[in-house]
Order: structure tokens, then C-alpha cells, then sequence
């Protein structure tokens, strides 16, 4: 089956859930990270959680206000805090906070930034505020912003992330992921969401792996 998206002509996939878990402990889950076996969660207004089976999960130090995005560089785990509006650098093989990096965009309390991701071809960092407006900055190794815009046909984000050369945004109001082609900075294709409000993502051997803060649930979904 083929479509017209905003101008661009996508395939579109049909995608199952086979697997469906609630993630023990975690408060709101908000975002989702996988690194070096270890699964990471962010949860709102808690802390960031790591567990090896998607089932139980152990708090690490970090302990902030609003904790709503997470990536890493592959050493370092990075964290973003929207209320006061901060980057956390989390060492997780020391299991330690390493510093803390304001990022002062423009919008009010609790306007900070909702999704981030890190880019490793240009060692470069995408964060996005979540809505009214939308707005994407792309900054340097040490978050100083060096280009922002906004997307036409997305108004809201949750998430973003970077897997096998493709950019994709999650919006939780739209419950759809976008594939975006970054060149262009237009979207190309989508994938519905058969979840409330998901608020984060993952992307692992193929599969996509979605969590939902209201629900407090992590579904993984497959191409059928």
C-alpha cells in the first residue's frame, strides 16, 4: 500500500505488538534508552532507572524534577530535565552524575526541552521542545545551539531518536512515529502507535519498542 505524505510518497507498513510489559517500579515512564545490554527509563518527576529485563528495574542517583528525554554518545548518558531546564551527563558505568549543562531556549517553566537525541556521524545533538511551538535545535558536543527550525506536519513531539541512518520523531498527541529525511528536514513516512500517549522510544535488532507514561506500559512492536 503507497500514500501521499505532506508531498512525499511513503510505503506503508503494517506493524504487530508482540510483547507487552509493565516496567515494575518506574514512575511515568517518559523515554527509553539501550546500552551495552542495559535498558534505561527516564521517569517524570523521579529518576532515571536501568534494568536488564524490562521488568525490574533499580533507581541510579539521578534524581530531578522532570526527567523527559535520554541518549547517549555511547559512553556517556546524557538527560534532559524540562522544568529548570538542564542537561545531566551520566556516567553509567561509574554509576555517577559527571555535571550538569544548562540549556536556556527561550520557553518558560516547565517548557524545556522534551526529546533529544544524539547525532554520531557529526557528533552533534538534536533536543525538541515539545509544542507552542515545536522547535528543533541542533547543537554542538557541548549543547551550544547551532541551527534551529520547525517541521512542517508536526506540531508536537515526545521523542526523537537516530537508528541505522534514519531520524524518526515520536508524537504522543498524533500517537505516530515519523521517519524524517534529515537532508531535506521533511517528513517521509510514519508508523501509528497502537498505545496512549507514547512518550518515548527505542529502536533494537529491527524492532521498535514504545512506552507510555500514563499507561506505565513498554509494548514491543515488529513489522508483520
Amino acid at each position: 500500500m503507497y500514500c501521499i505524505l505532506f508531498g512525499a510518497i511513503c510505503q506503508a507498513q503494517d506493524w504487530v505488538q508482540v510483547n507487552k510489559l509493565n516496567p515494575n517500579g518506574v514512575n511515568e515512564p517518559s523515554d527509553l534508552l539501550y546500552l551495552n545490554g542495559i535498558w534505561y527509563a527516564c521517569g517524570n518527576k523521579a529518576f532515571l532507572y536501568e534494568s536488564k529485563d524490562l521488568i525490574t528495574w533499580d533507581e541510579t542517583v539521578v534524581n530531578d524534577f522532570d526527567l523527559e528525554a535520554i541518549t547517549t554518545d555511547g559512553k556517556y548518558i546524557f538527560i534532559s530535565e524540562e522544568t529548570y531546564q538542564r542537561i545531566w551527563v551520566y556516567d553509567p558505568v561509574a554509576k555517577k552524575v559527571m555535571k550538569q549543562i544548562p540549556f536556556k531556549h527561550g520557553g518558560g517553566r516547565n517548557e524545556g526541552i522534551e526529546a533529544m537525541t544524539y547525532l554520531p556521524k557529526s557528533n552533534q545533538f538534536l533536543l525538541v521542545s515539545e509544542k507552542d511551538p515545536c522547535v528543533f535545535y541542533l547543537t554542538d558536543e557541548k549543547f551550544q545551539i547551532e541551527e534551529q527550525f520547525q517541521l512542517d506536519g508536526i506540531s508536537e513531539v515526545s521523542s526523537v531518536g537516530f537508528y541505522n541512518n534514519k531520524l524518526y520523531v515520536l508524537s504522543d498527541e498524533d500517537a505516530t512515529l515519523f521517519e524524517l529525511d534529515w537532508e531535506f528536514r521533511k517528513v517521509v513516512s510514519k508508523i501509528s502507535i497502537p498505545l496512549i500517549n507514547p512518550e518515548g522510544f527505542v529502536w533494537k535488532d529491527g524492532d521498535l519498542w514504545v512506552c507510555s507514561d500514563d499507561m506505565k506500559r513498554i509494548i514491543q512492536l515488529s513489522k508483520k
